[in-house]
């Protein structure tokens, strides 16, 4: 079913940005972040702002891996029937977790854009070819309008999430 495979392949690939990143990056990636988080947080001790941005990276890493072992699995082999129930799994998992306050207004759009795909989904027949039709619209309206804060989210996630869900330095 065309369902299945655009809405499938596009949850997975929005997941994989915003979560699947978190389970190791690159290491190329790994130089820039405790300079930036330490003067993004605006603290007179910058080792203490560093400090307390790597701890909360390494929770928000953390808690990220935690999520998508979950749900990935599922988003992956999600069916128009299960689809309703992975969506409410993933705004969940999205209600979970604490980001770090560099990507907080990105990741409340990426969690508003899955809360607006579960209203859909619950709100649609997935089964039936005017649901599968209401459903994909909603999809692409959602997909432009979190572009941007699924890549501000991914590349935070790239840079601070690197191998084994902890924070560079």
């Amino acid at each position: 079913m065309r369902l299945t495979t655009t809405v499938t392949s596009g949850l997975s690939a929005a997941a994989a940005l915003v979560l699947l990143t978190a389970c190791g990056g690159s290491d190329s990636d790994a130089t820039a972040s405790s300079s930036a988080g330490s003067s993004a947080a605006g603290s007179s001790s910058p080792a203490e702002s560093s400090a307390a941005t790597d701890d909360e990276s390494v929770a928000f890493c953390t808690e990220a891996e935690a999520v998508l072992t979950e749900v990935g699995p599922q988003l992956e082999s999600a069916t128009p029937e299960t689809i309703p129930s992975v969506l409410q799994q993933v705004v969940d998992g999205f209600d979970t977790l604490t980001p770090p306050a560099a990507i907080e207004g990105d990741f409340g759009t990426l969690r508003d854009a899955y809360a607006t795909l579960l209203e859909s989904a619950n709100a649609n027949d997935l089964t039936t070819p005017e649901g599968e039709s209401a459903f994909q619209a909603v999809f692409a309206d959602v997909t432009s309008e979190a572009t941007t804060a699924e890549t501000a989210v991914g590349d935070w996630i790239d840079t601070n999430c690197a191998d084994g869900a902890t924070p560079t330095s």
